[in-house]
């Protein structure tokens, strides 16, 4: 058995199996309720009201961080500053609740047998075809969570985490680096649009075309260099992943070999027949 005194949390290790498990699949759920409580009791009731609805919509694909939080904003109740931090903090609070029970997530009906397995079957081809991403590691999965894409939040980024042999820590910081960064950019961002469109709306229309023109560049520019990335930075991993290619590929080529000369056979044995029909 590990000696645990002295380490972070050590007390979770003290526990018996049972307790370990209950204390590890409630914990974030607690400390969400506490969250939901101190909202209440310093907002005032409308704000409250609104916020925990998008708290929840927030939940419901195809929704993100990219457009509860401009939903919110241009509500003109919810400002920015409130918005950013709360929907971090439920990043942060599903990331832990994956890292801590990910196995047993697994076993959660539609969501663990079949959205989680979903996730891991994609990942593990995506990670076949680019093995060099796992070497970015904690900075890559950071840069992971800040894009504003769905399906980059606090559920998603702890089962990329795993699939690439990240530990819980790991994932955990950078989830809480990804979030916040992202949360406060978006967050600003939609409130400087928000105040163009109040003082002219043609400047706000402007202004959502430049940044979705970005964001389309962006994304044009890494599909273009993303293989030069990973030679450049990581040769040995794409070399590994060249190699592999090559024995499939060679592996194909000799079971196409092995069939050609299984179906010549046939034809060969045929001229014996017709000379013992003759």
């Amino acid at each position: 058995m590990q000696d645990t005194k002295g380490k972070p949390l050590s007390f979770i290790h003290e526990m018996s199996g049972t307790a370990r498990i209950l204390f590890r699949l409630f914990i974030p759920f607690v400390l969400g309720a506490v969250f939901i409580f101190v909202l209440f009791l310093f907002l005032n009731r409308d704000v409250f009201l609104l916020l925990t609805g998008l708290m929840a919509v927030y939940f419901i694909p195809p929704a993100g961080k990219e457009s509860v939080i401009p939903i919110a904003i241009a509500t003109g109740v919810i400002p920015w500053w409130l918005i950013a931090p709360v929907l971090a903090v439920i990043d942060i609070l599903c990331a832990l609740f994956m890292v801590l029970n990910f196995e047993l997530a697994l076993k959660i009906p539609f969501f663990g047998t079949k959205l989680m397995k979903t996730i891991v079957d994609n990942g593990s081809s995506f990670f076949e075809k680019h093995p060099w991403i796992k070497g970015f590691s904690s900075v890559g999965l950071t840069i992971f969570v800040i894009i504003p894409l769905q399906g980059t939040g606090g559920l998603t980024t702890p089962i990329i985490g795993k699939m690439i042999g990240m530990p819980g820590k790991n994932i955990m910081l950078a989830v809480i680096v990804g979030s916040l960064i992202s949360c406060y950019s978006i967050a600003l961002g939609s409130e400087y649009v928000y105040r163009l469109f109040i003082y002219n709306m043609w400047f706000g229309i402007l202004a959502i075309i430049l940044i979705a023109a970005a964001i389309i560049g962006c994304w044009f520019l890494w599909q273009r260099n993303k293989e030069k990335v990973g030679k450049r930075y990581y040769p040995e991993l794409m070399k590994d992943n060249v190699s592999s290619e090559n024995v499939s590929s060679e592996n194909v080529s000799s079971e196409s070999a092995a069939e050609k000369e299984a179906a010549a056979q046939p034809n060969e044995a045929h001229p014996n027949e017709k000379e013992g029909e003759r």
